[in-house]
């Protein structure tokens, strides 16, 4: 009996998934828990293990094609069952996931032999380019970088993707083939004709290419747009005084240069001890009530390609900083590389949001839902400071917190930061 492999759901805001690679050939046996393949979520490339075992007969989803949660991507057969039995059996019925279509065609009839003589089917052509808005070929933003790079015009390639959608695997084959460059020439820029043309609003065709949103960027769209309009936002701001923690930092790598010790590094640490000194901080609002989480798990911002991902550090309210060092170096680079598993990026019960890398002096950060408060920090910057009546030159970083008014008020986010000041200022206390 075959069995239907449907597009799972591998990250909690995940609502389709994109084939990177195939692990597994039509006619090669599965057993139970080897990687079928590499799926592109929102949030990472997940290697998807499949549940059962048998032979793969069929593949429906294409590297480089998407499809919603639910669509059939693959079949699996019984091992011994025969390809053409497998492929000619009726598959049971499913709900309806996909998007609309036109009717499917009906099964053939299950031959009761093959020949050994018979021909193989011409492979089915691809369907012609689909055009866009405005006349223009439908293609991925990756395809067209690909093709502009190696100068092979878009409208020459046949598009296998989704309703002939060229694609990044048709741009590679025809790099693969020897296809001829294009001669590239800059376009002769023309005046205009006239004052009025001067000063007209841009065509549409002056404005640049429409591109398709990432799953990435479709995700973070949907769910920062959801929390704009649905948690009432306020921030509260704080200077606090970083001298003390750089010149922590700097004694600790000295002493041990293998654990390499940041500042973001000490602001994980010194958040998840805030948060358990103030732990109306660590809550969220669920369903119209608030739910105090007991863990301290700390996610922090990674930027990585057309997005960012949150890597969270758990219980990190009890780990030594050396640990999570360790684990924060890891959990970034395996980021950037889209490498992390589902439960490294979900369960977070506050975010860290640090653009003081980029010179950012002050921001205020969206909530990442269903968490109530997310902390922007800025760069360290040498700033005046009286101290003991006397003006002097001090490291300040500006930290705001926002929060959910719903389930915080403004004495608890002053309370976090004032415990997170302390911390910071004196950070021989992170290693109590």
């Amino acid at each position: 009996m075959s069995v239907e492999i449907k597009m799972p759901r591998l990250s909690d805001t995940m609502d389709e998934g994109k084939i990177v690679e195939w692990k597994k050939k039509v006619g090669d046996p599965v057993e139970e828990g080897d990687i079928l393949c590499v799926i592109e979520t929102d949030k990472a490339d997940v290697e998807f293990q499949s549940f059962y075992a048998g032979t793969l007969v069929e593949v429906r989803l294409q590297e480089g094609a998407s499809a919603p949660l639910g669509t059939v991507i693959a079949i699996l057969a019984e091992h011994g069952e025969s390809v053409a039995r497998a492929q000619a059996a009726p598959a049971p019925a499913a709900r309806q996931e996909a998007r609309p279509g036109p009717p499917a065609a009906p099964a053939p009839e299950r031959p009761a032999e093959v020949s050994p003589r018979a021909e193989a089917a011409p492979p089915k052509a691809a369907p012609p380019p689909r055009l866009a808005e405005g006349g223009r070929i439908a293609a991925s933003p990756v395809a067209r970088k690909i093709a502009s790079e190696h100068g092979i015009p878009i409208e020459t390639l046949r598009g296998t993707g989704p309703e002939g959608r060229v694609v990044r695997a048709d741009v590679e084959a025809a790099i693969g083939s020897g296809a001829p460059a294009a001669p590239v020439s800059a376009p002769r820029p023309q005046a205009p004709r006239s004052p009025e043309e001067a000063y007209a609003p841009a065509s549409r065709e002056t404005l640049g290419d429409l591109a398709d949103l990432s799953p990435m960027r479709r995700t973070i769209a949907a769910r920062m747009a959801e929390s704009w309009r649905t948690a009432p936002h306020f921030t509260v701001t704080m200077r606090i005084d970083m001298t003390k923690a750089e010149a922590f930092r700097a004694e600790a790598n000295a002493r041990d240069a293998t654990v390499g010790l940041s500042l973001n590094d000490l602001l994980v640490a010194a958040v998840a001890r805030a948060l358990r000194a103030v732990p109306a901080v660590n809550a969220s609002f669920e369903e119209g009530k608030v739910r105090h989480i007991r863990d301290v798990n700390v996610g922090f911002a990674v930027a990585v390609e057309d997005g960012l991902v949150t890597p969270v550090i758990r219980n990190a309210d009890v780990k030594r900083l050396s640990d999570i060092a360790r684990e924060s170096a890891d959990l970034v680079a395996r980021g950037r590389a889209r490498k992390l598993r589902p439960e490294e990026y979900s369960g977070g019960s506050f975010t860290v949001s640090n653009l003081g890398m980029f010179g950012v002096e002050e921001f205020a950060a969206i909530l990442n839902p269903p968490e109530g408060a997310i902390l922007a920090v800025g760069a360290v910057q040498d700033t005046p400071t009286v101290r003991d009546g006397r003006l002097q030159v001090a490291r300040v970083m500006k930290a705001t917190l926002s929060c959910d008014h719903r389930i915080i008020d403004g004495v608890v986010a002053a309370r976090f930061l004032q415990k997170l000041r302390e911390l910071l200022e004196n950070p021989a206390l992170l290693t109590l």
